[in-house]
């Protein structure tokens, strides 16, 4: 199964660039890096351009985006095992934070399934369901416009941030279908949500076998 290496966050800040120092990626095998953006989108919509980890680029995974606001998704598969800056670059100034989960034991090759994303500009809970399976570990990443009371049931928190508006994440075992909750302190709470199952590694490579054949020795 997938298993948490790191994880860390930061406050809102307006800016083009934005910058969570000094994460630590441990010495781990099969290492997967994912990191999500929480924005305020301005006017003109603005997007999140890039997101990078000790100077190298990382994947886009999903955005989720409603009511002025966007979470980003992006990863990166075997980051360096080292202590690097992530930052992330938008098309135009705007409020943002970042989030962090360093996991290993995860795939490389195919590190997650389908992420499941959700929004709503009046409710509460923050809810999305996502196809996942035993074996797996799901995280998510939740920004809202109220404080957050508590995660769901069987839910571990990775981080929280709550200066403003809540960013958080946090992590469960997967399963078939898997409901990642936050419960917000707010009855018309607006909110964003992203949920991605990740997959286990793979067994180990076989490692190839030399076979010598010798002539038959006769003896006289």
């Amino acid at each position: 199964m997938p298993t948490i290496d790191n994880a860390a966050t930061q406050t809102f800040a307006d800016g083009l660039i934005r910058t969570l120092p000094s994460f630590v990626v441990g010495n781990h095998d099969d290492r997967v890096l994912y990191v999500g953006v929480a924005c305020f989108i301005a006017s003109p919509p603005q997007t999140v351009d890039s997101v990078t980890f000790d100077g190298v680029a990382m994947d886009h995974l999903v955005d989720e985006v409603t009511a002025g606001h966007r979470v980003s998704i992006w990863y990166k598969i075997a980051p360096t095992v080292t202590t690097g800056d992530i930052v992330a670059t938008a098309s135009g100034s705007i409020r943002m934070k970042i989030g962090a989960v360093s996991v290993y034991d995860t795939h490389q090759t195919t590190p997650h399934g389908t992420p499941g994303q959700a929004s709503n500009d009046a409710s509460e809970p923050a809810t999305v369901d996502v196809a996942s399976a035993i074996g797996e570990l799901v995280i998510d990443f939740m920004q809202a416009e109220y404080g957050l009371d508590s995660h769901g049931a069987g839910q571990t928190e990775l981080f929280l941030n709550g200066d403003d508006f809540s960013w958080t994440s946090s992590y469960e075992d997967g399963a078939t279908s898997v409901t990642m909750s936050e419960e917000l302190t707010g009855a018309l709470a607006s909110w964003r949500i992203v949920a991605v199952p990740l997959k286990p590694a793979g067994p180990p490579e076989p490692v190839p076998m030399l076979y010598v054949i010798q002539p038959a020795q006769r003896w006289i």
